[in-house]
């Protein structure tokens, strides 16, 4: 019950911490070259911004707005300075784009963002080779497991930072950006229901994406689906299931980053199918063509299921997905033991499942 309550809270915005408007004081220095810095409160897509004048290099501003706001300072379109409104006067440079002077709490959320802006501009070669090893449809471990750690070191340190965080609204930001890298057990642990930024308004994407989440983590048991498979049949996904592990593979023809997956997914199947390893592939696809079309070319040789309703699938509502590909692996007692298990990260369960 405790965890179905928590679900509950999370789905509720509370703003009321957030109201009380307090005053903000800002210097800055930019290139000389600059005659301007674009402003933003709460506005992280950049649609509306206050322009804020420069002189000899150097500007200020000062002004009235809720307590927490995320205040953003850009001098270019590529990078600029975030900072929360805690009241405190703030003095930040933007031309190495980092706070000088400003609370503790603004001036360890600087020192965050510097960190994981420097280890992505570190890690970008290999990304860019990654991202062309995968257009190709071309499988390269070693590069996907750099591509593991590196993501996991950085959501690693999101959670290590909204843990050391708990008493002020800083994380609010860090989720907002970095979510989209948590898993079930890190989500649960940064959207504390006790924290000073818990209620911060910038979060409802995030509770938003944790709740969709909560339908397919581990611990539960699998949602039913009633379909129909390959040949037309009407099928439900329980038939597939029993004294076995099942992947239960969302995907549909037209999504791009499947191409790469459906290499593990082979592979997996190849190598423990015999084993008793099974899959089942539900499709997000609406024509029933592409749809076993790219079963077809791709000799997608397991189980397919499908309601041809796109993103109006019932595997939507039931799986909570809001992207794929993604998939949950049962048991063979119907529960779910793993989540969005991708490339190396599905051979490395099932080799522990099958070669202990």
């Amino acid at each position: 019950m405790k965890k179905i309550l928590t679900l509950a809270v999370l789905l509720i915005t509370t703003c009321t911490a957030f109201a009380e408007k307090i005053q903000f004081n800002v210097k800055g220095i930019v290139d000389k070259n600059t005659s301007k810095v674009l402003f933003y409160i709460n506005d992280m897509n950049r649609n509306n911004p206050q322009i804020i004048p420069v002189k000899n290099g150097k500007f200020s501003i000062t002004g009235i707005e809720e307590r927490n706001a995320i205040l953003y300072f850009m001098s270019s379109e590529t990078a600029g300075v975030i900072a929360m409104n805690d009241g405190e006067d703030l003095n930040i440079d933007l031309i190495k784009d980092k706070i000088i002077f400003g609370s503790t709490a603004n001036l360890e959320l600087d020192n965050m963002l510097q960190n994981i802006n420097s280890r992505a501009i570190q890690f970008d070669p290999v990304a860019e080779i990654f991202y062309k090893t995968e257009i190709a449809g071309t499988e390269n471990s070693k590069l996907e497991r750099e591509m593991a750690n590196y993501y996991t070191q950085t959501s690693n340190m999101v959670v290590n930072y909204c843990l050391k965080h708990q008493n002020d609204v800083t994380p609010a930001y860090i989720i907002k950006e970095f979510y989209s890298l948590l898993n079930y057990k890190q989500f649960e642990q940064v959207l504390n229901p006790n924290s000073a930024y818990f209620s911060h308004p910038e979060l409802d994407e995030a509770k938003g994406a944790f709740a969709m989440l909560a339908k397919r983590r581990p611990g539960i048991n699998y949602h039913e689906l009633n379909m129909i498979d390959a040949n037309g049949k009407p099928a439900k996904l329980s038939q597939y299931l029993g004294n076995h592990y099942t992947l239960v593979d969302f995907w549909a023809s037209w999504c791009g980053p499947y191409e790469q997956e459906v290499l593990y997914r082979k592979d997996a199947y190849k190598r423990y199918h015999n084993l008793g390893f099974d899959i089942v592939g539900v499709s997000l696809d609406s024509k029933e063509n592409f749809w076993k079309d790219v079963i077809k070319s791709q000799e997608l040789n397991w189980n397919q299921l499908s309601d041809l309703k796109g993103w109006e699938s019932e595997a939507i509502v039931k799986y909570g997905l809001n992207i794929i590909p993604a998939n949950v692996l049962i048991d063979p007692t119907g529960k779910i033991i793993a989540t969005d298990l991708t490339g190396l990260d599905l051979m490395d369960k099932l080799a522990e499942i099958y070669q202990k």
